[in-house]
């Protein structure tokens, strides 16, 4: 479930920032309105950019790149922050005109998911057992090459235990799902639609551009957690979102009429 938890933290943390082009309308004054809209490209942008640091997985087919090694430091993590920038700027700049994205802001959103991830690794467990031990000890090395340290909560915390990590992984990713529900249900603001290059640009017929940067990203995330994580986490990593637009359009229809 790491892998959904990194999306949507990254995704979160997007919605936290300030939005260069929030509108000036009535409501320009609140707080909200000046950030990321919860259905941007932004947030979904930034969301990839979290789980981009784990396609190390992936790309350990075809090269030697070991995960959670070189793409968990901040060298590696930036690299992939570059990485994802440039993947998605030649669509970004086809975008609608009022829509288009600075590379520079692109890069902001890609760093700032980029260390959600690495936050959010800070709880995972380095083994107590020596040899299990000395297979992970060159792993989440955030400060290489200055500093050979792997970074974990217990590593950092003497008395965090297996125990405790799972504990804190299982509130965090159970408060995580709770606000984005209450989000939904108090404040239709749901999440999915971040999914949906229509409500990017809040146009019915999006250009070409904007569902190309969908299908490549949204492809390279599922192709990679199909191939190196459980298949069961792929089909609901396509599949949740999918149903939930699915209710949500229902919902609306029937609130409608």
């Amino acid at each position: 479930m790491n892998t959904i938890g990194h999306f949507l933290t990254g995704y979160l943390f997007a919605r936290l920032m300030k939005d260069p082009k929030s509108h000036k309308g009535s409501q320009a004054n609140s707080s909200y309105s000046k950030r990321y809209r919860y259905d941007s490209f932004e947030c979904f942008f930034a969301g990839f950019a979290a789980y981009s640091i784990d396609l190390d997985s992936f790309i350990n087919n075809f090269t030697p790149m070991e995960h959670g090694v070189f793409s968990h430091t901040i060298v590696g993590a930036m690299l992939f922050a570059l990485f994802s920038s440039l993947l998605v700027y030649p669509f970004v700049r086809k975008f609608p005109e009022n829509s288009t994205i600075p590379f520079s802001r692109l890069m902001a959103l890609s760093t700032v998911g980029v260390f959600s991830h690495l936050l959010f690794d800070l709880i995972p467990y380095l083994p107590d057992d020596p040899v299990a031990r000395a297979n992970e000890i060159d792993h989440h090395m955030y400060f290489w090459p200055l500093w050979d340290f792997p970074v974990h909560f217990n590593t950092i915390f003497p008395g965090y235990t297996y125990t405790i990590r799972v504990i804190v992984e299982v509130v965090y990713m159970v408060q995580l799902g709770a606000f984005l529900i209450y989000d939904w249900l108090k404040n239709n603001r749901l999440f999915a639609k971040s999914l949906y290059p229509p409500y990017w640009h809040q146009s019915s017929n999006p250009k070409w551009s904007s569902w190309g940067a969908f299908y490549l990203l949204y492809g390279l995330m599922t192709m990679s957690i199909f191939f190196v994580s459980n298949w069961w986490i792929a089909v609901l990593f396509v599949g949740l979102p999918l149903a939930l637009l699915g209710i949500d359009q229902l919902t609306y229809k029937m609130t409608k009429n």
